[in-house]
């Protein structure tokens, strides 16, 4: 089993009371009602991305290191996201 894991800024639509969630390395966008729910959403979508990848045979980007990721987005709140794949 290989595990991955790639950093993710999370916005707040204090409009809708949702959440976006962003893999920029990725170009993976995601929401959710919810932290939690947002955080979810983006490793499925990231397990099934990097899946369809490594079946494929398809290059894809190396995660940025986290810091400088919290550098380029100060004031949002960012966190990491985990995708295991067997």
């Amino acid at each position: 089993m290989r595990t991955f894991v790639y950093p993710a800024v999370l916005f707040e639509d204090k409009e809708t009371n949702s959440f976006s969630i962003a893999i920029y390395d990725l170009s993976l966008f995601t929401s959710g009602a919810n932290v939690e729910e947002a955080h979810q959403n983006m490793a499925s979508m990231l397990t099934d991305y990097l899946k369809m990848a490594l079946e494929y045979d398809i290059e894809f980007n190396q995660p940025t290191p986290f810091d400088k990721v919290i550098e380029s987005f100060p004031k949002q709140l960012c966190i990491l996201v985990e995708a295991k794949i067997k």
